[in-house]
């Protein structure tokens, strides 16, 4: 089976908004999750001749120690 290639995308379809962003682990700032893919501020996109803003933070919160 071949792999299959996306690409960065931020549409709407049938009632879903739909986000394709590529996962790149990194620390965040403060230390305290694992950020997965985040758009670093506001990204937007056009929707029926309209401008829809996204910011985007995927994330997965460090577990408490002791």
């Amino acid at each position: 089976m071949a792999n299959k290639v996306l690409k960065e995308a931020m549409y709407i379809e049938d009632g879903f908004v739909v986000i394709v962003k590529k996962i790149a682990p990194r620390p965040s700032k403060a230390g305290k999750s694992m950020l997965l893919a985040t758009t670093s501020g506001t990204e937007s996109f056009s929707h029926e001749d309209k401008n829809v803003l996204v910011n985007l933070n995927v994330y997965v919160p460090n577990v408490a120690k002791g």
